[in-house]
C-alpha cells in the first residue's frame, strides 16, 4: 500500500531505469508491483514504482512505445518546420510541391527528371557525388515551383537545402556592403547540403555580379556539393552571356555547372498568361 504522503505521478520507464541505474538502494527506487495501464482507455497492465517519497505510474509497454513514436514525430515534425524556414520559401511559394506541378506532358517530363535527381541523391553511397541539375526554358515555364518542390522534399526529408534567386542575393550582398555589416549567407550557401540557384543569368552581368557567381560555384563544384541551377538561357547562350566583360568567365562558370550534370529543357509556355 502507498505510503499517505506519498504523491502519485506517472513516468516513462526510460527515466525510471536510468534512476534504477544510477541508485541501487532499495529504500530510494522500489517496484510496488503490476496496476492498470494508467492510460485513459487503455485496459493493459502497466506498474507502480517508487521514487523515494513519490509513486510513479508506469504505463503498458504498447503505450510507452506509442509515446515513444509521437514525441520522435514531433521532433522531426519541428526540426523540418526550421528547415523550411530557413529554405528561402516566398509567400507565393508556400503551397507548391510536387503534388502541384502542372500535369501537362512538359510539367510531367520535368517532374520525372526532378524524381530521378532526387532518387539518385538519396539512394547514393556515403560519400559518391551527386551531379547538379540544370533546368532551362522559357519564361514561366515552371522552373523556379519545380526547384522549391525538390527543394521543399529534402526538407521534409530531414535535409537541409536552401532555395535562393541569384539576382535577389546580389541585392541583398548590395545593400549589406552599402551598410557595412557582415553578409554571412553567401559563405553558407557554399557548404548547405543541396541549393537551389534560380534565374541565373537574369542579373545584369557585371564583373562583379559576374565574379560572385564564379566564388559561389566553384565553391560548391570544390566540395561537390550538388547544385540545382534553373535558369531561361541554355548552357552556350548562358556562357556567352556571362561573358559579357570576360571572354572566357562564361565559360569556367558553365563548364562547372554542366560538368557531369543532368539538364534538361523545360519546353512550356508562359504558365502566367492566359488560356488562349
Amino acid at each position: 500500500m502507498p505510503r499517505p504522503d506519498a504523491s502519485v505521478a506517472t513516468a516513462d520507464p526510460e527515466f525510471v531505469g536510468r534512476l534504477g541505474d544510477e541508485f541501487e538502494d532499495d529504500a530510494i527506487v522500489e517496484i510496488m508491483g503490476e496496476i492498470g495501464c494508467p492510460t485513459p482507455g487503455c485496459d493493459g497492465k502497466g506498474q507502480r514504482v517508487r521514487i523515494i517519497r513519490t509513486l510513479i505510474d508506469q504505463p503498458c509497454q504498447r503505450c510507452c512505445e506509442q509515446a515513444e513514436a509521437a514525441r520522435a514525430e514531433e521532433e522531426r515534425l519541428e526540426q523540418v518546420a526550421q528547415l523550411l524556414a530557413r529554405a528561402g520559401c516566398t509567400e507565393r511559394m508556400a503551397d507548391w510541391s510536387f503534388e502541384s506541378c502542372p500535369d501537362d506532358e512538359p510539367g510531367r517530363a520535368a517532374k520525372r527528371v526532378a524524381d530521378q535527381w532526387v532518387t539518385s541523391y538519396l539512394r547514393r553511397a556515403r560519400g559518391e557525388p551527386v551531379p547538379n541539375l540544370l533546368l532551362y526554358g522559357p519564361v514561366g515555364g515552371g522552373k523556379t515551383g519545380l526547384a522549391w518542390s525538390i527543394v521543399r522534399h529534402f526538407c521534409e526529408q530531414g535535409i537541409e537545402a536552401r532555395l535562393l534567386n541569384f539576382p535577389d542575393l546580389l541585392e541583398q550582398m548590395k545593400e549589406a556592403y552599402s551598410k557595412k555589416v557582415p553578409f554571412d549567407k553567401f559563405t553558407d550557401l557554399g557548404r548547405v547540403s543541396v541549393l537551389a540557384l534560380d534565374d541565373v543569368g537574369a542579373e545584369r552581368p557585371t564583373e562583379w555580379a559576374v565574379a560572385q557567381l564564379l566564388s559561389l560555384v566553384d565553391r560548391r563544384y570544390q566540395r561537390m556539393l550538388p547544385t540545382i541551377y534553373t535558369s531561361n538561357y541554355e548552357p552556350n547562350d548562358l556562357a556567352k552571356r556571362l561573358s559579357h566583360t570576360d571572354s572566357q568567365v562564361g565559360k569556367r562558370i558553365v563548364s562547372r555547372m554542366i560538368e557531369g550534370a543532368i539538364q534538361h529543357r523545360i519546353r512550356a509556355t508562359d504558365r502566367r498568361l492566359p488560356a488562349a
